[in-house]
C-alpha cells in the first residue's frame, strides 16, 4: 500500500484506524524506497535479502548461538523448515 486508499477521508470519526493506516502506508514507503535503493546500488545485498526462506536461514544463523545456553529447540524447528522447504 504506497497511497492512502480512497475510503480514507470517510473515516472521520475513527481516528484509531486512520493512524493504523498512515502507518501502514508510511512503512510500505519506507520498504519500497529501500528496496529500490538497495536494488540499484547494492545488487548483491538486494538479491542476498531475497532468496527463498531468508527470515528462516537468517533465524538458524541467529539460533545456533544459543544452543550453547540449552536453547535447542528454536534451532532444532529452523534446521527442519530448511530441510523441507529449501
Amino acid at each position: 500500500m504506497l497511497k492512502l486508499p480512497e475510503r480514507y477521508d470517510d473515516l472521520k470519526d475513527d481516528d484509531d484506524e486512520k493512524t493504523r493506516i498512515r502507518d501502514q502506508v508510511e512503512c510500505s514507503i519506507v520498504q519500497f524506497t529501500y528496496d529500490s535503493e538497495t536494488k540499484s546500488t547494492n545488487p548483491l545485498a538486494h538479491a542476498a535479502s531475497n532468496i527463498n526462506q531468508a527470515r528462516t536461514r537468517r533465524d538458524t544463523v541467529d539460533f545456533s548461538g544459543n544452543t550453547w545456553d540449552g536453547d535447542i529447540v528454536p534451532f532444532r524447528q529452523c534446521l527442519i523448515r530448511i530441510t523441507r522447504y529449501v
